[in-house]
């Protein structure tokens, strides 16, 4: 069994196999791309039975709490760096696997916690899910230094796809590793599946923080109802009261309040049901470096329109399997759907072509493949146990 110990999941000590992987991350909730790929990488150890520990770097316990500064957050961050050198004092680990982010303050700890394992001399691999570090280092000579000292720090830095290395590259000694995104759990298998054609839904389904596109969303809604398309036009996804509210009453105002809603946050087969049973999957992002809902949404073979932000989606429209527009191009997204409406080939032909790529590329396989290649670069080997997923 995984046991908790001071924020800390460890192997018992009757258990425990030498040279394990530290991970310094955070499992859901809230539920983002973030903690959710944190859960799939952790199942991926499981699956090759390499044993891991888990220092939890919990900062927020609601998406309301996401990227806004507060004194107890300060606190957890102390906190935080006092619990990952306990933790390697305790049992010094193989390597140690360090999700980072951009986040301003959770881009600090994560420097602060650089330095403790640099001091330390446990190798580190950077896991990176968010792109902007450029961004970071433009803001002044200290930003650029830290952000210099953080990269530079990592024996390995992985990446979800090439395309993204550009952000950090003049901070890290070599190529980073590309590693792309896999599903935690995989869509069920629909017993009765709804023809595309007969469909008469548009989903956006993400966790309604600044970047994520709920506000584009509603534009385009509005644009296509406008201009005559018979669809009900959906929304899902966790968010602060003040924003839910915010959001319904633009939802009221629109003139379109009988085919726009929105659902708050949803469950597991909630989500599912809304995905493989939409027309159009719409994903208006500024800000994913991926978009995990968008893997979500080529899995189930739904024809996808989304911005051109981040590595997947303009990797989708490059192999002809997504419907992609220039960031912010409302008027745009909005013909793409139209087009989608208007010839079911198409929205058949974009969906089939998704869903092979993630079969090609996405798998659960491949991806604990592809860290088990990298972690076997720091002499990690799997234990001769093997437990059950966390």
């Amino acid at each position: 069994k995984i046991i908790g110990w001071r924020g800390c999941n460890e192997v018992p000590d009757n258990a425990r196999q030498p040279g394990d992987v530290l991970v310094i991350s955070q499992l859901p909730p809230p539920t983002h791309g973030s903690t959710l790929m944190t859960r799939a990488f952790l199942r991926a150890l499981d699956t090759q039975s390499i044993p891991w520990r888990l220092v939890d770097r919990r900062f927020s316990k609601a998406i309301g709490e996401v990227e806004r500064f507060s004194p107890r957050k300060v606190s957890r961050g102390l906190g935080l760096v006092l619990r990952l050198g306990g933790a390697v004092a305790r049992q010094r680990p193989q390597v140690v696997v360090l999700v980072a982010t951009t986040s301003s303050y959770s881009f600090l700890v994560d420097w602060l916690l650089s330095e403790l394992l640099r001091a330390l001399r446990v190798p580190v691999i950077l896991y990176l899910h968010t792109v902007g570090f450029s961004a970071l280092a433009q803001r002044g000579r200290c930003w650029r230094h830290a952000v210099r000292r953080l990269l530079g720090s990592a024996k390995a830095t992985v990446i979800l796809d090439e395309s993204l290395e550009c952000d950090i590259e003049a901070f890290i000694g070599g190529r980073a590793d590309v590693i792309g995104n896999t599903l935690p759990e995989l869509p069920p298998t629909q017993s009765a599946e709804v023809p595309l054609a007969t469909r008469d839904t548009v989903v956006f389904l993400s966790n309604l923080v600044p970047g994520k596109g709920h506000e584009d969303f509603l534009a385009v809604a509005a644009k296509c109802l406008d201009g005559g398309i018979d669809a009900k036009f959906v929304l899902a996804g966790a968010s602060s009261p003040s924003v839910a509210a915010e959001l319904n009453a633009k939802i009221a105002r629109s003139g379109w309040a009988s085919n726009i809603s929105y659902l708050g946050a949803v469950d597991a087969q909630a989500k599912w049901d809304l995905v493989s049973t939409a027309r159009v999957f719409v994903f208006p992002s500024t800000s994913d470096a991926f978009g995990l809902v968008l893997l979500e949404a080529a899995a189930s073979g739904v024809p996808i329109a989304a911005y051109a932000t981040g590595a997947l989606a303009p990797r989708l429209a490059a192999a002809d399997a997504a419907y992609v527009v220039d960031a912010g191009n409302t008027e745009r997204l909005a013909g793409a759907i139209q087009k989608l409406f208007e010839s079911p080939e198409l929205s058949e032909r974009l969906g089939a072509r998704a869903q092979a790529i993630f079969a090609e590329s996405f798998s659960h396989s491949a991806y604990a493949a592809s860290w088990n290649r990298l972690l076997g670069r720091f002499g990690v080997q799997a234990s001769t146990r093997r437990d059950d997923p966390a």
